[in-house]
Protein backbone atom coordinates (compact mmCIF):
# COMPACT_ATOMS: atom_id res chain seq x y z
CA UNK A 1 0.00 0.00 0.00
CA UNK A 2 1.12 3.34 -0.78
CA UNK A 3 -0.09 7.12 -0.36
CA UNK A 4 0.36 10.57 -2.36
CA UNK A 5 2.58 13.04 -1.45
CA UNK A 6 -0.43 14.89 -1.44
CA UNK A 7 -1.19 13.73 2.14
CA UNK A 8 2.28 14.29 3.52
CA UNK A 9 2.17 17.64 2.34
CA UNK A 10 -1.31 18.27 3.96
CA UNK A 11 -0.54 17.27 7.11
CA UNK A 12 2.92 19.54 7.29
CA UNK A 13 0.05 22.35 6.31
CA UNK A 14 -1.90 21.57 9.11
CA UNK A 15 1.40 21.77 11.11
CA UNK A 16 1.83 25.45 10.09
CA UNK A 17 -1.78 26.47 10.23
CA UNK A 18 -1.13 25.76 14.23
CA UNK A 19 1.92 27.31 14.12
CA UNK A 20 3.85 24.45 14.46
CA UNK A 21 7.20 24.73 12.43
CA UNK A 22 7.43 21.09 10.32
CA UNK A 23 11.27 21.36 10.68
CA UNK A 24 10.31 20.11 14.32
CA UNK A 25 9.68 16.38 12.63
CA UNK A 26 13.15 16.49 11.42
CA UNK A 27 14.04 15.52 14.92
CA UNK A 28 11.74 12.47 14.99
CA UNK A 29 11.53 11.07 11.68
CA UNK A 30 13.99 9.80 8.33
CA UNK A 31 11.48 10.82 5.44
CA UNK A 32 13.25 13.13 2.84
CA UNK A 33 11.34 15.89 2.83
CA UNK A 34 12.62 16.48 -1.05
CA UNK A 35 10.43 13.90 -2.70
CA UNK A 36 7.57 15.71 -1.37
CA UNK A 37 8.60 18.30 -4.21
CA UNK A 38 7.58 15.77 -6.65
CA UNK A 39 3.79 14.67 -7.78
CA UNK A 40 4.22 11.59 -8.94
CA UNK A 41 6.25 10.10 -5.52
CA UNK A 42 4.36 8.03 -3.64
CA UNK A 43 5.20 7.30 0.74
CA UNK A 44 5.10 3.78 1.60
CA UNK A 45 1.90 2.63 4.19
CA UNK A 46 5.28 2.58 6.77
CA UNK A 47 6.87 6.00 5.85
CA UNK A 48 3.21 7.45 5.80
CA UNK A 49 2.44 5.42 9.59
CA UNK A 50 5.41 7.21 10.96
CA UNK A 51 4.58 11.06 9.55
CA UNK A 52 0.78 10.69 10.96
CA UNK A 53 2.49 9.59 14.30
CA UNK A 54 4.84 12.69 14.08
CA UNK A 55 2.48 14.96 13.68
CA UNK A 56 -0.39 13.62 15.92
CA UNK A 57 2.25 13.68 18.89
CA UNK A 58 2.92 17.55 17.69
CA UNK A 59 -0.36 18.43 17.21
CA UNK A 60 -2.50 16.39 20.28
CA UNK A 61 -5.10 15.90 17.46
CA UNK A 62 -6.82 12.44 17.63
CA UNK A 63 -8.60 12.75 14.50
CA UNK A 64 -6.48 14.28 12.29
CA UNK A 65 -7.56 13.01 8.87
CA UNK A 66 -10.90 15.08 9.90
CA UNK A 67 -8.91 18.38 10.87
CA UNK A 68 -6.91 18.02 7.26
CA UNK A 69 -9.96 17.10 5.20
CA UNK A 70 -12.05 20.21 6.56
CA UNK A 71 -9.09 23.04 6.72
CA UNK A 72 -6.72 21.68 3.53
CA UNK A 73 -7.80 24.34 0.88
CA UNK A 74 -9.04 22.88 -2.25
CA UNK A 75 -5.39 23.13 -4.51
CA UNK A 76 -4.04 20.58 -2.22
CA UNK A 77 -5.66 18.24 -4.25
CA UNK A 78 -3.73 19.41 -7.13
CA UNK A 79 -4.18 17.69 -10.78
CA UNK A 80 -6.87 14.98 -9.08
CA UNK A 81 -8.74 17.85 -7.18
CA UNK A 82 -8.79 19.87 -9.88
CA UNK A 83 -9.78 17.46 -12.52
CA UNK A 84 -12.75 16.26 -10.13
CA UNK A 85 -14.10 20.08 -9.21
CA UNK A 86 -14.33 20.75 -13.39
CA UNK A 87 -16.70 18.28 -13.56
CA UNK A 88 -20.11 19.19 -14.20
CA UNK A 89 -22.00 16.71 -12.26
CA UNK A 90 -21.24 14.90 -9.01
CA UNK A 91 -21.63 11.42 -11.22
CA UNK A 92 -19.09 12.64 -13.24
CA UNK A 93 -16.78 13.95 -10.15
CA UNK A 94 -17.12 10.30 -8.65
CA UNK A 95 -16.47 8.91 -12.15
CA UNK A 96 -12.75 10.78 -11.93
CA UNK A 97 -12.77 9.22 -8.56
CA UNK A 98 -13.17 5.97 -9.70
CA UNK A 99 -10.69 6.22 -12.51
CA UNK A 100 -7.97 8.40 -10.90
CA UNK A 101 -8.09 6.99 -7.23
CA UNK A 102 -4.33 5.76 -7.69
CA UNK A 103 -2.96 8.85 -7.83
CA UNK A 104 -4.33 9.57 -4.16
CA UNK A 105 -2.90 6.19 -2.89
CA UNK A 106 -2.96 2.45 -4.23
CA UNK A 107 -4.28 -0.44 -1.84
CA UNK A 108 -7.70 1.71 -1.59
CA UNK A 109 -10.39 0.12 -3.70
CA UNK A 110 -13.37 2.85 -4.85
CA UNK A 111 -16.85 1.65 -5.72
CA UNK A 112 -20.25 3.46 -6.44
CA UNK A 113 -23.29 1.88 -6.01
CA UNK A 114 -26.88 2.58 -6.28
CA UNK A 115 -29.64 1.35 -4.76
CA UNK A 116 -33.21 2.23 -3.81
CA UNK A 117 -32.84 5.72 -4.50
CA UNK A 118 -29.30 5.97 -2.47
CA UNK A 119 -25.68 6.28 -3.63
CA UNK A 120 -22.72 5.00 -2.13
CA UNK A 121 -19.22 6.08 -2.86
CA UNK A 122 -17.50 3.45 -0.59
CA UNK A 123 -13.73 3.33 -0.15
CA UNK A 124 -12.02 -0.25 1.11
CA UNK A 125 -8.41 0.32 2.16
CA UNK A 126 -6.61 -3.24 1.82
CA UNK A 127 -4.98 -2.81 5.39
CA UNK A 128 -7.84 -1.90 7.52
CA UNK A 129 -5.87 -1.69 10.70
CA UNK A 130 -3.91 0.96 10.35
CA UNK A 131 -3.76 4.39 12.11
CA UNK A 132 -2.40 5.99 9.29
CA UNK A 133 -5.10 4.35 6.71
CA UNK A 134 -7.61 5.58 9.13
CA UNK A 135 -6.33 8.99 8.34
CA UNK A 136 -5.92 9.07 5.05
CA UNK A 137 -9.73 7.53 4.15
CA UNK A 138 -11.16 9.54 7.03
CA UNK A 139 -9.46 12.88 4.98
CA UNK A 140 -10.68 11.47 1.29
CA UNK A 141 -13.97 10.75 2.80
CA UNK A 142 -14.43 14.23 4.22
CA UNK A 143 -13.01 15.94 1.69
CA UNK A 144 -15.53 14.46 -0.80
CA UNK A 145 -18.45 15.51 1.09
CA UNK A 146 -16.74 19.34 0.29
CA UNK A 147 -17.13 18.47 -3.50
CA UNK A 148 -21.15 17.27 -2.42
CA UNK A 149 -22.18 20.51 -1.38
CA UNK A 150 -20.02 22.62 -3.82
CA UNK A 151 -21.57 20.40 -6.57
CA UNK A 152 -25.23 20.32 -4.80
CA UNK A 153 -25.58 23.16 -1.87
CA UNK A 154 -28.31 21.32 -0.64
CA UNK A 155 -27.46 18.40 -0.45
CA UNK A 156 -27.68 15.79 1.87
CA UNK A 157 -24.86 13.65 2.39
CA UNK A 158 -23.77 11.02 5.19
CA UNK A 159 -20.28 9.98 6.16
CA UNK A 160 -19.82 6.18 7.18
CA UNK A 161 -16.74 5.04 9.03
CA UNK A 162 -15.49 1.99 10.59
CA UNK A 163 -13.20 3.46 13.13
CA UNK A 164 -14.68 2.87 16.66
CA UNK A 165 -17.29 5.58 18.10
CA UNK A 166 -14.80 7.85 19.28
CA UNK A 167 -15.87 10.38 22.33
CA UNK A 168 -18.40 12.09 23.21
CA UNK A 169 -16.57 15.42 22.75
CA UNK A 170 -15.03 13.81 19.34
CA UNK A 171 -17.97 13.35 17.95
CA UNK A 172 -19.65 16.16 18.67
CA UNK A 173 -16.51 18.08 17.06
CA UNK A 174 -16.69 15.51 13.97
CA UNK A 175 -20.48 16.91 13.56
CA UNK A 176 -19.70 20.22 14.10
CA UNK A 177 -17.01 20.59 11.29
CA UNK A 178 -18.36 18.33 8.65
CA UNK A 179 -21.85 19.76 8.50
CA UNK A 180 -23.44 16.41 8.03
CA UNK A 181 -24.34 13.20 9.95
CA UNK A 182 -21.32 11.34 10.25
CA UNK A 183 -21.97 6.76 12.03
CA UNK A 184 -19.42 4.95 13.46
CA UNK A 185 -18.22 1.67 13.92
CA UNK A 186 -19.75 0.11 10.44
CA UNK A 187 -18.28 -2.38 8.27
CA UNK A 188 -17.52 0.23 5.13
CA UNK A 189 -15.92 3.86 4.93
CA UNK A 190 -18.79 5.33 2.58
CA UNK A 191 -20.15 8.58 1.66
CA UNK A 192 -24.05 8.63 1.07
CA UNK A 193 -26.38 10.50 -0.76
CA UNK A 194 -30.18 10.67 -2.69
CA UNK A 195 -29.34 9.15 -6.36
CA UNK A 196 -31.50 12.22 -7.67
CA UNK A 197 -28.34 14.85 -6.53
CA UNK A 198 -25.54 13.02 -8.77
CA UNK A 199 -26.96 14.67 -11.60
CA UNK A 200 -27.36 18.10 -10.40
CA UNK A 201 -25.57 20.46 -12.63
CA UNK A 202 -22.95 23.04 -10.70
CA UNK A 203 -22.57 26.11 -12.72
CA UNK A 204 -18.83 25.67 -12.26
CA UNK A 205 -18.44 23.20 -14.56
CA UNK A 206 -15.70 23.49 -17.11
CA UNK A 207 -15.29 20.71 -20.22
CA UNK A 208 -12.00 22.31 -21.33
CA UNK A 209 -10.33 22.87 -17.83
CA UNK A 210 -11.28 18.86 -17.37
CA UNK A 211 -10.09 17.92 -20.60
CA UNK A 212 -6.56 19.27 -20.33
CA UNK A 213 -6.47 17.84 -16.57
CA UNK A 214 -7.36 14.93 -17.22
CA UNK A 215 -4.34 14.26 -20.31
CA UNK A 216 -2.36 15.54 -17.05
CA UNK A 217 -3.97 13.02 -14.72
CA UNK A 218 -3.17 10.05 -17.20
CA UNK A 219 0.43 10.98 -17.50
CA UNK A 220 0.74 11.12 -13.46
CA UNK A 221 -1.53 7.60 -13.58
CA UNK A 222 1.26 6.25 -16.02
CA UNK A 223 4.19 7.17 -14.21
CA UNK A 224 2.91 5.76 -11.08
CA UNK A 225 1.93 2.37 -12.63
CA UNK A 226 5.62 2.07 -14.66
CA UNK A 227 7.35 3.30 -11.05
CA UNK A 228 5.06 0.83 -9.07
CA UNK A 229 4.96 -1.52 -11.91
CA UNK A 230 5.46 -4.82 -10.55
CA UNK A 231 3.16 -4.29 -7.46
CA UNK A 232 0.17 -3.75 -9.54
CA UNK A 233 0.98 -6.68 -11.71
CA UNK A 234 1.32 -8.68 -8.89
CA UNK A 235 -1.72 -7.48 -7.66
CA UNK A 236 -3.87 -7.63 -10.80
CA UNK A 237 -2.40 -11.19 -11.35
CA UNK A 238 -3.37 -12.16 -8.08
CA UNK A 239 -6.83 -11.30 -7.97
CA UNK A 240 -7.40 -12.56 -11.23
CA UNK A 241 -6.74 -16.33 -10.09
CA UNK A 242 -9.92 -18.16 -9.13
CA UNK A 243 -8.09 -20.16 -6.56
CA UNK A 244 -5.29 -19.44 -4.41
CA UNK A 245 -4.28 -23.17 -3.42
CA UNK A 246 -1.63 -23.45 -6.12
CA UNK A 247 0.11 -20.25 -5.31
CA UNK A 248 3.21 -20.04 -3.56
CA UNK A 249 6.45 -17.92 -3.68
CA UNK A 250 7.95 -20.33 -6.55
CA UNK A 251 5.21 -20.10 -8.93
CA UNK A 252 4.45 -16.22 -8.60
CA UNK A 253 8.25 -15.98 -9.66
CA UNK A 254 8.17 -18.63 -12.48
CA UNK A 255 4.85 -16.39 -14.04
CA UNK A 256 7.32 -12.93 -13.84
CA UNK A 257 10.04 -14.79 -15.43
CA UNK A 258 12.32 -14.65 -12.29
CA UNK A 259 13.80 -16.27 -8.91
CA UNK A 260 12.38 -16.24 -6.20
CA UNK A 261 15.17 -14.17 -4.96
CA UNK A 262 14.78 -11.53 -7.67
CA UNK A 263 11.15 -11.38 -7.16
CA UNK A 264 11.52 -10.21 -3.73
CA UNK A 265 14.34 -7.99 -4.21
CA UNK A 266 12.67 -6.22 -6.56
CA UNK A 267 8.82 -5.99 -4.74
CA UNK A 268 11.59 -4.62 -2.21
CA UNK A 269 12.74 -1.80 -4.07
CA UNK A 270 8.26 -1.04 -4.57
CA UNK A 271 7.78 -1.00 -0.85
CA UNK A 272 6.39 -4.52 -0.35
CA UNK A 273 6.64 -7.78 0.48
CA UNK A 274 6.14 -11.10 -1.63
CA UNK A 275 4.60 -12.92 1.50
CA UNK A 276 2.39 -9.60 3.00
CA UNK A 277 1.17 -9.64 -1.20
CA UNK A 278 -0.02 -13.13 -0.40
CA UNK A 279 -1.09 -12.66 2.66
CA UNK A 280 -3.51 -10.10 1.60
CA UNK A 281 -4.50 -12.00 -1.90
CA UNK A 282 -5.81 -14.90 0.32
CA UNK A 283 -7.36 -12.31 2.96
CA UNK A 284 -9.06 -10.40 -0.06
CA UNK A 285 -10.34 -14.08 -1.50
CA UNK A 286 -11.48 -14.88 2.08
CA UNK A 287 -14.07 -11.93 2.41
CA UNK A 288 -15.29 -12.22 -1.06
CA UNK A 289 -15.77 -15.51 -0.99
CA UNK A 290 -17.47 -15.91 2.57
CA UNK A 291 -19.83 -12.88 1.72
CA UNK A 292 -21.46 -15.00 -1.12
CA UNK A 293 -25.02 -17.06 0.19
CA UNK A 294 -23.51 -20.52 -1.06
CA UNK A 295 -20.07 -20.67 0.03
CA UNK A 296 -19.12 -22.59 2.88
CA UNK A 297 -15.65 -22.00 5.41
CA UNK A 298 -14.62 -25.30 4.10
CA UNK A 299 -14.74 -24.44 0.51
CA UNK A 300 -13.10 -21.08 1.23
CA UNK A 301 -10.40 -22.56 2.90
CA UNK A 302 -9.76 -25.09 0.18
CA UNK A 303 -9.08 -22.30 -2.21
CA UNK A 304 -7.40 -20.60 -0.46
CA UNK A 305 -5.22 -23.43 -0.12
CA UNK A 306 -4.94 -23.99 3.79
CA UNK A 307 -4.54 -28.14 4.36
CA UNK A 308 -7.34 -27.86 7.14
CA UNK A 309 -10.10 -25.82 8.22
CA UNK A 310 -8.54 -25.01 11.42
CA UNK A 311 -5.66 -23.73 9.54
CA UNK A 312 -7.70 -20.82 7.52
CA UNK A 313 -9.75 -20.05 11.29
CA UNK A 314 -6.15 -19.25 12.86
CA UNK A 315 -5.45 -16.96 9.85
CA UNK A 316 -8.75 -15.66 9.33
CA UNK A 317 -8.83 -14.31 13.13
CA UNK A 318 -5.63 -12.70 12.66
CA UNK A 319 -6.54 -10.93 9.48
CA UNK A 320 -9.85 -9.47 10.55
CA UNK A 321 -10.52 -10.05 14.34
CA UNK A 322 -13.04 -12.68 13.92
CA UNK A 323 -13.84 -16.34 13.09
CA UNK A 324 -14.96 -16.56 9.52
CA UNK A 325 -18.59 -17.63 10.98
CA UNK A 326 -18.25 -14.33 13.15
CA UNK A 327 -17.67 -12.61 9.88
CA UNK A 328 -20.60 -13.85 8.12
CA UNK A 329 -23.29 -12.87 10.89
CA UNK A 330 -21.92 -8.93 10.76
CA UNK A 331 -22.49 -8.88 6.98
CA UNK A 332 -24.95 -6.56 6.20
CA UNK A 333 -25.49 -4.83 3.01
CA UNK A 334 -24.41 -0.88 2.70
CA UNK A 335 -26.54 0.71 5.49
CA UNK A 336 -29.43 3.20 4.23
CA UNK A 337 -28.84 6.47 5.56
CA UNK A 338 -32.15 5.84 7.88
CA UNK A 339 -31.28 2.69 8.96
CA UNK A 340 -28.84 1.48 11.56
CA UNK A 341 -25.91 -0.45 10.83
CA UNK A 342 -24.67 -3.19 12.49
CA UNK A 343 -21.19 -2.59 14.54
CA UNK A 344 -18.34 -3.98 12.83
CA UNK A 345 -15.18 -3.94 14.50
CA UNK A 346 -11.82 -2.78 13.35
CA UNK A 347 -10.10 -5.53 11.48
CA UNK A 348 -6.73 -6.34 12.60
CA UNK A 349 -4.82 -7.43 9.83
CA UNK A 350 -1.10 -7.14 10.13
CA UNK A 351 1.14 -7.10 7.21
CA UNK A 352 3.52 -9.66 7.43
CA UNK A 353 7.27 -10.46 5.19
Amino acid sequence: MRLSVIFARALLGELRRRGIDPRELSDTMQLDVSRLKDLSEMLSLEEFEELTSAVSNLTGDSSLGLSVGTSAPAHMMQIFGGLLLSQHTLRDAFGVVLRYGDLLGQGFRWSLQESDGLATLACEPDVRSSGAVHIAVECMLIMATRAVFRFVPGATPQVQLSHATPSQDDALRYQALVRCPIAFDRGVNALTLPSHQLDVRQIYGDSTTGVSLRHMADRLLGEHQEKFGLTQRLDAMLRLNQTLSGVAATTVARQFGMSVQTLRRNLKREGVQLRSALDMARYRMACDELRRPESTVAATASRLGFSEPAAFHRAFRRWTGHTPVEFVRLQDPIPKATTKASPYALARHRRRG
